[in-house]
């Protein structure tokens, strides 16, 4: 593994040096962590494997458990939106509804959208570390 520091002009300090050992470290922490996570999804494959076999639903070892669970799915609501604007007044029906952008950009031309719509700017999060491998 090779680690590519780039610095502004200068001679290396101390404080890059320490940088660069931080690194060095980091990537270490993460090659473990990524070894070790895939080793755990395996463990995990195996066990549901066997319990699925075995035909248990759960086991437990000391102060661990584990337990064969089904999703019960996630429900989605759907409102007749033609029933919605024959109940409410125009202005209340207006701030129910949203537009989809994709839906507006296949119906209407891309000049005339661009002409009946905004655009609110995102707000710029905390400055954070970001650490990649190559």
């Amino acid at each position: 593994m090779t680690i590519r520091i780039r610095r502004t002009r200068g001679v290396q300090t101390p404080d890059s040096a320490q940088a660069e050992e931080l690194l060095k470290s980091i990537a270490t922490l993460q090659k473990k962590a990524s070894e070790a996570e895939a080793a755990l999804k395996k463990a995990e494959a195996e066990l549901f494997d066997t319990m699925t076999k075995c035909g248990l639903t759960s086991v437990s070892y000391g102060a661990s458990s584990a337990e064969i669970v089904r999703s019960a799915g996630k429900a989605t609501n759907v409102i007749d939106i033609k029933a919605l604007h024959k109940k409410l007044p125009l202005s209340d029906f207006l701030e129910c509804v949203t537009v989809s952008v994709t839906k507006a950009k296949e119906m209407v031309a891309a000049k005339e959208l661009a002409a009946i719509t905004s655009t609110i700017p995102g707000k710029v999060g905390e400055p954070k570390l970001k650490v990649t491998i190559k």
